[in-house]
């Protein structure tokens, strides 16, 4: 396990040698199916390889309903992704749930993660992912990642400054995040 979280820091700190995803400030995540909204866990890491999404806030447009559970859940460090212990929304999507998490300062990423459900309904987890800076200016723009299979996880490497994820690395960051998540399992 050492070996792959050392291979992750290797291959973040080599392909994006002070270039990542700059300045973002808050990440919206959104149902790309149209259908509930539940969410596991929010990653959002730095360049240093630290989740800085366990110090944000993270708030939801929905207050309430039959099914609803906290926002708060979303950055909570529990990869358990078992109902209640997930955000979930309170009824379908009619109203277009969102879930904003925001992060205590500007910062700029190496990575992003989201972990969807693993009781059931994982056919759900298919997510529009957002990143905003102060401005409330739109930086990247990802749709449809897909955390329906037996991970319950999907991934994005952001590269050199172009801003745009590199997908031939994309696995190994996604990799390198299972097993932080695998460690962080056992620890609990």
């Amino acid at each position: 396990m050492k070996k792959l979280i050392g291979a992750l820091a290797l291959s973040l700190a080599a392909a994006n040698a002070n270039a990542g995803l700059m300045d973002v400030s808050y990440i919206q995540v959104t149902n790309a199916l149209g259908t509930w909204l539940q969410i596991a866990e929010i990653w959002a890491v730095d360049m240093s390889i630290t989740n800085v999404a366990l110090t944000g806030t993270a708030t939801s447009n929905e207050a309430g309903g039959t099914y609803f559970t906290s926002p708060t859940l979303v950055n909570d460090g529990d990869l358990t992704g078992t109902y209640p212990n997930i955000f979930h929304e309170g009824a379908p999507t009619s109203n277009g749930a969102m879930v904003t998490l925001t992060l205590a300062a500007p910062t700029e990423l190496a990575g992003f993660a989201i972990f969807g459900r693993t009781d059931c309904c994982s056919d759900r987890d298919v997510y529009n992912v957002e990143f905003f800076n102060e401005s409330d200016e739109s930086l990247y723009y990802a749709a449809s990642l897909d955390a329906t299979g037996e991970r319950h996880a999907a991934f994005i490497e952001f590269g050199p400054s172009s801003q745009v994820p590199v997908p031939a690395s994309v696995g190994l960051i996604g990799l390198g995040l299972l097993g932080l998540a695998a460690r962080k399992k056992r620890q609990a």
